[in-house]
């Protein structure tokens, strides 16, 4: 008939629960500031050994003696980036683009960005910690703005687990092109996947996309 179907029938009728969940998040769609947050993608090989370089893309690694693809990962994840550790305190990290040289775009100054990941090391725990910087480049420290947080900080255990953390975006500077999202202070072994940043204060379920899609991202 012609009558409004959600007056009359329940939506769990049709779709589990599971389903339903499912659906909510795949509705809530390009949240994720990040590319390749599930790090499906690899370009440039597998595994690379040169600290500043990309190892999954997107992602730059500082310190570990290799950044490799790795099948440990959580439940609903393929890969995760498997960060060697060789004595030095290891970092990840991406560059999100901005749309324009000292324009911040949707990171609105004064809003609130949260990131999550999934991250667990091979042995112990391991306190680490999070930031975000307004740059001229990724590793430029010259006129950059640091996002404030309360939260920056986790630690790691040897269970796969997912963090959360938020941050009040700051004034961008003129000649800032990126927003440098950094997982850092790594002093073991240590494997990381499920990567996004959006905005809000609360953590959504991990936006999946195609590999065609990263890969054309």
């Amino acid at each position: 008939g012609t009558g409004d179907v959600s007056n009359n029938y329940s939506t769990s009728a049709y779709v589990s629960n599971t389903s339903f969940e499912a659906l909510k998040s795949n509705s809530l769609g390009r949240r994720n500031l990040i590319i390749n947050g599930a790090m499906e993608v690899w370009q440039r090989g597998t595994s690379q050994t040169t600290s500043g370089d990309y190892a999954a893309d997107r992602f730059w690694m500082a310190n570990a003696s290799s950044a490799a693809r790795d099948s440990d990962a959580p439940s609903g994840f393929t890969y995760s980036t498997k960060l060697t550790y060789n004595g030095s305190v290891m970092s990840l990290g991406q560059p999100i683009e901005l749309p324009a040289t000292g324009k911040q775009g949707q990171l609105v100054s004064g809003q609130t960005v949260t990131l999550s990941y999934y991250a667990k090391v091979d042995t112990g725990t391991e306190s680490i910690t999070t930031g975000i910087k307004f740059r001229d480049s990724k590793f430029s420290a010259t006129n950059e703005a640091a996002f404030t947080s309360s939260n920056f900080t986790a630690t790691w255990t040897e269970t796969w687990t997912r963090y959360t953390h938020s941050f009040t975006i700051p004034s961008i500077n003129s000649t800032n092109v990126v927003a440098g999202l950094e997982i850092g202070n790594i002093d073991r072994t240590a494997y990381i996947t499920g990567v996004q940043l959006e905005l809000g204060d609360t953590a959504t379920p991990f936006e999946y996309r195609s590999y065609g899609e990263e890969l054309a991202l």
